[in-house]
Formats: C-alpha cells, sequence, structure tokens
C-alpha cells in the first residue's frame, strides 16, 4: 500500500476548506496580524509589531481549540488547516504532506525558497511537532508535568515565519509543523512511522535532499524557576551546527543561552524530534527553554482541577524568535531585522 503524494496548498485550494474551517485570520479569531508587508523601522518597532503577532497568533490557535469538534481525526484536519492558512497568509508555498493512507494525519511544510546553485550547501530545517494542539484520546498520559504539551512552539513557528515575511536566503529553508499519529490510528494506514519528524527526514533524504541542519523547537511556556533562558542540545555530530546557531542566536537576543553537546543516547536528546534527522545521518539540534535538569526530575502527578493550563508569556516568546531569526538567517544566508543595534 502506497502513500499518497503530498498535496501543494495554493490560495485556490485554500477556498475549497469547508465553510466550518475559518481561515486563521479572519474576525472570527484574533483580528488581522499587525504587522506591515515588508518589515521596516527601527528595532523597537520591529520588535513591538513582532510581539503583536505572537500575541494574535497565540488568541487565534486559543480560539480554534475552543471551536474545534471533539472528535480528534477533525481536529487534526482542523489543526492542519489552521497551521497550512497561517503559512499561506505570510506569503509562503505550502505543501501538505500525510502519514500514512486515509488518513487525516498531514505534516505541514512551508518553503522559503533561495538560490538553486546553493542546494549542495545545504537547506535549513526548522520543525516543531503539533499534536500538542490536538485532544488527546488518553488524557491520563497528559497528567505528568515533564509531557504537558502547550501552543508555545507552535506560535514560535508560524511567528517566525511571519517575521521572515518578505527576507531572502541564499540556502532555502523550510518550516515544518510535524504531524504524529496516536496510538490509537492504526499502524496498518502508516509509512512505518507514527512520528511525522521521521516520515519527513526519510522522505527529504529519499529526494537526495541536502541538510545543512535542522532546529528543533521546545515549548517556551512553563515556568522555569531558574528564570527565562534558552539551552540548545545537540549531539557530538551536531557540534558545529550547535555553535552556529548559539552564535547567530546571541546575535539577535539578549536571553541567556548555554549549549550541551550530549550522547545522543540521553532522554532529552533522543525523545525529540531532531533525533529523526540524527538517524539519516543530518546535523540537528534543540531549542528548548530547560536546562538538563528539568528533563531529569522525576514525573510529577498533575490534578487537572487545581493546576491551570500554562500560558505563554509573549515577551519571551518575542525576544526568542528574534533571536531564532537572527540564527536562521546567519544559517541560510540572509538578512533578518535584529533587536540589537
Amino acid at each position: 500500500m502506497s502513500v499518497p503524494e503530498e498535496v501543494l496548498v495554493d490560495e485556490a485550494a485554500r477556498e475549497t476548506y469547508p465553510a466550518s474551517d475559518a481561515p486563521s485570520w479572519t474576525p472570527t479569531h484574533a483580528g488581522t496580524p499587525l504587522h506591515p508587508r515588508h518589515r521596516t523601522g527601527n528595532p523597537t518597532d520591529v520588535q513591538r509589531r513582532l510581539r503583536a503577532n505572537v500575541e494574535a497568533i497565540t488568541l487565534a490557535i486559543e480560539r480554534e481549540q475552543q471551536r474545534r469538534a471533539s472528535d480528534a481525526g477533525e481536529a487534526r484536519r482542523s489543526t492542519a488547516n489552521f497551521i497550512a492558512n497561517a503559512f499561506l497568509e505570510a506569503g509562503r508555498t505550502v505543501t501538505r504532506i500525510p502519514l500514512g493512507v486515509e488518513t487525516t494525519v498531514e505534516t505541514v511544510e512551508a518553503i522559503l525558497h533561495g538560490t538553486p546553485s546553493a542546494d549542495n550547501d545545504g537547506q535549513i530545517v526548522v520543525g516543531v511537532s503539533y499534536d500538542g494542539l490536538v485532544p488527546s484520546p488518553a488524557p491520563a498520559a497528559a497528567g505528568v508535568a515533564n509531557a504537558i504539551s502547550d501552543n508555545s512552539s507552535i506560535v514560535t513557528l508560524l511567528a517566525l515565519a511571519r517575521h521572515l515575511e518578505g527576507t531572502s536566503f541564499i540556502r532555502t529553508v523550510r518550516l515544518v509543523a510535524f504531524a504524529n499519529a496516536p496510538h490509537d490510528l492504526p499502524l496498518s494506514g502508516l509509512s512505518r512511522d507514527r512520528r511525522g519528524s521521521r516520515v519527513y527526514a526519510r522522505r527529504l533524504r529519499d529526494r537526495h535532499v541536502h541538510v545543512h541542519g535542522m532546529i528543533g523547537l521546545d515549548s517556551l511556556a512553563l515556568s522555569n524557576p531558574d528564570g527565562a533562558m534558552v539551552a540548545i542540545y545537540g549531539n557530538t555530530a551536531s557540534r558545529d551546527l550547535a555553535k552556529e546557531l548559539r552564535q547567530g542566536f546571541r546575535r539577535g537576543s539578549p536571553l541567556p543561552l548555554r549549549t550541551f553537546v550530549l550522547p545522543s543516547l540521553l532522554p532529552l536528546v533522543s525523545s525529540a524530534d531532531q533525533r529523526s534527522f540524527w538517524r539519516e545521518g543530518m546535523a540537528a539540534a534543540r531549542l528548548s527553554a530547560f536546562p538538563p535538569s528539568y528533563f531529569g526530575q522525576p514525573a510529577r502527578p498533575i490534578s487537572p482541577a487545581h493546576t491551570p493550563a500554562p500560558k505563554a508569556d509573549f515577551d519571551v516568546i518575542t525576544t526568542f524568535v528574534l533571536g531564532l531569526a537572527q540564527a536562521v538567517s546567519d544559517l541560510a544566508g540572509g538578512e533578518a531585522q535584529r533587536l540589537k543595534a
């Protein structure tokens, strides 16, 4: 049983969505994004516009979750539609990649095309799994502190797409929202794997796409008792990528930053999306808001009745996106408006 080819989404295709799947930027959600088509102005204006976009995207996702059908399959389809629309609104070519046959599980990809002659130098992938936006069929699995999902990572990806609108790069940049198939979905309908990043990394390998580096995004919304910080996690084969990422991020953001190069088998680096790229021989690193000690903590039961959902810190996410944008720009050979002069 073969897996269907991905679907290229454009403005015409978007109009074929059911009326119930409203575009992500209608008044039904958070309104029109507060940013110009071309990012101009001083760094303070750029930061203010970006923060407005971060807040608008966050509110749009929250409203999308509130109106979403309780059926998990419909929720996955609605989420993929939402992400695809957000990428389209950022002026990008969008591709929806199914994980298997007759399934609503789709990875959504936006491509920022670089110079064709630079393809041999490698492309840049920025990715995050979006299954945390879809209701889980097993609520008990979500009652562990270290497993809480929030919207901050997908907000970061969509805000990055907005922030980079109008920016050109030498290397091609791929912004990817990975879909992960739930365990209640029959494996027979999938492409050998339930993790979207595995299917995507294998797809790039099969198409002989040279990847210079993959950046996996982690949660930014859970409270960190040590204050706001950024940690870069890479394996020994990705040491150079981690160094490049650190240098670029520091040029664009004042957030405290630490880099950890660790063995691939450690839990905090082996369970995330970047490992899918390591398995294909590609350099990859994980950007997280948590120090290594967080991942070593024992599971802590959480009472849904007494524990509020994690809230996004718009200022932290905004400053994080500025650093990420500069890092991506440096890696891809382009320009990004920076917070620092």
